[in-house]
């Protein structure tokens, strides 16, 4: 079609027509609240969207080899974006919109190779087939907790990616996310039970650290494709510390551990920082003690929480 041409400088429409409407060369919807094309070859390095704005079509930004960054006015969001919405934006450094959305879809930043700065995903739930591929400045990337699937290939060819973050929930991964992104070092889980992904068959193990929470690495090693890791390390950082609820305390009394309100019949877990198993036991009485523990640093899970103690 014209509007996919390389070449297109702008786009006008006729001053009687209600359904579109064109403002500085660019195509709207007559209420110019979803923009349905910016020209690839228009002439600017900056684009200020309109605070009417709240939709983004597919291929609406594709291939506008001029742009740098992409910017939206403060106070407006945006609650729709389409397919392949800024695929080919190989100059784009900086995309800063608020996304009210909780999807993005197929290539929807793919071949942003200069790509930096993108928007808040903390709230997303699911990310389309490629959606970061060939984004070749990007360092590091850190999926949120919200997030629940993705399709493939999500960090294909990141050639410039180091570090990656997981969160503590599983995650439904499509397939390869890493396929052909070489220069990672640095892999942190905030995981206690490590989930499948598939990684890609690409990618050097042996050359990047891996961090998980305290206590589970011995998980990590027994567990594929995370046993592939040459390098496992526990790290206190990734723990998150937390009081069960509201009415069990866990705290430390001398060598002892105490447990006030945990609940009867489940089972709690003390790990050593070099992710051994210390103690398992079932809590019996409102409340239990573990007694005796000699001087370090412990991790108590109990009722899928967890809680970092210091006995002395």
């Amino acid at each position: 079609s014209a509007f996919g041409s390389s070449q297109l400088n702008e786009i006008s429409v006729h001053s009687k027509n209600r359904n579109y409407k064109s403002v500085n060369k660019i195509l709207y919807d007559y209420s110019m609240s979803t923009i349905l094309k910016y020209p690839s070859a228009l002439a600017g390095e900056y684009f200020l969207i309109p605070g009417s704005v709240s939709k983004i079509t597919s291929n609406a930004f594709s291939s506008a080899i001029n742009l740098k960054q992409i910017i939206a006015q403060k106070g407006s969001s945006i609650s729709s974006i389409g397919d392949r919405a800024f695929m080919g934006c190989r100059n784009l450094e900086k995309l800063d919109i608020q996304l009210s959305t909780d999807s993005l879809g197929y290539g929807i930043f793919a071949f942003c190779e200069k790509l930096k700065e993108f928007p808040d995903l903390s709230n997303l739930k699911y990310l389309g087939d490629f959606a970061f591929s060939s984004c070749k400045s990007l360092k590091e990337f850190s999926f949120p907790e919200t997030l629940v699937s993705t399709g493939v290939q999500i960090l294909e060819q990141c050639d410039s990616l180091e570090t990656i973050t997981f969160p503590s929930q599983p995650i439904k991964f499509g397939a390869n996310i890493l396929y052909n992104t070489e220069n990672i070092k640095h892999i942190y889980s905030y995981a206690h039970d490590p989930y499948f992904i598939h990684f890609g068959s690409t990618l050097n193990y042996s050359d990047i650290t891996l961090y998980v929470p305290t206590g589970s690495k011995y998980k990590y090693q027994s567990t594929e494709p995370w046993s592939m890791f040459g390098n496992i390390i526990e790290d206190i950082s990734l723990e998150e510390e937390s009081i069960l609820n509201a009415e069990t305390q866990i705290y430390a009394s001398g060598k002892n551990i105490i447990i006030r309100n945990g609940v009867i019949n489940h089972p709690v877990s003390v790990y050593n920082l070099q992710g051994r198993l210390v103690v398992f036991k079932n809590i019996q009485n409102s409340q239990d003690e573990i007694d005796n523990l000699q001087p370090g640093i412990y991790i108590i899970i109990h009722n899928s929480a967890s809680h970092k103690l210091i006995i002395r």
